[in-house]
């Protein structure tokens, strides 16, 4: 078992959570969403040197898992993924997570649809969602050995959960295999 650091809290992706001109979620001049509530959707799978455990559009992508384990749709319109370089890419209003579904996204740098334009480093990296209030969540990722994708024992588990598994789950429940 590999364990992966991972953290939410106030975002970095601007100007500090707090910084507010008036509480009413403007920042500078922008009006944000204002959340009441903490985030839900979690980075449950990455993998960062896919050799050959998947294969999309003629490529060999690595990914971020995204997983939303709530009962409604979660919309990720105006969210930021970004690593570790401080390559970024901002989501826009097609991407969502239905409830108890899961969105990969290909770190590929290929100009198509669901691919990031940046790749991430296996020689360790993390990983970070952003909402537009600029609360994350981020996961720390150790260096990697190809195929191997760091996964939550369980989806969304909370805390020390995370394991290093052949090929991963991607887009599905991750099982974490019998010793």
């Amino acid at each position: 078992v590999v364990a992966i650091g991972c953290g939410s809290g106030g975002g970095d992706a601007g100007s500090e959570p707090g910084d507010d001109d008036d509480d009413t979620g403007t920042t500078a001049g922008n009006t944000l969403p204002v959340y009441d509530t903490p985030i839900q959707i979690c980075i449950n799978e990455v993998m960062t040197d896919n050799t050959g455990a998947l294969e999309v559009d003629g490529d060999w992508p690595d990914w971020i898992e995204l997983h939303n384990p709530t009962a409604t749709t979660q919309s990720l319109d105006g969210w930021l993924v970004h690593d570790e370089s401080g390559s970024a890419f901002r989501l826009d209003a097609s991407a969502s997570i239905p409830a108890s579904g899961f969105l990969l996204l290909y770190a590929s740098e290929l100009d198509l649809p669901g691919h990031l334009p940046f790749k991430l480093n296996n020689s360790g990296d993390s990983v970070s969602l952003v909402r537009p209030d600029e609360s994350f969540i981020q996961v720390n990722v150790p260096e990697s050995v190809a195929d191997y994708a760091f996964a939550r024992e369980t989806d969304c588990c909370a805390g020390d959960c995370w394991t290093a598994q052949l090929w991963g789950t991607p887009g599905e429940t991750n099982v974490v295999p019998e010793e």
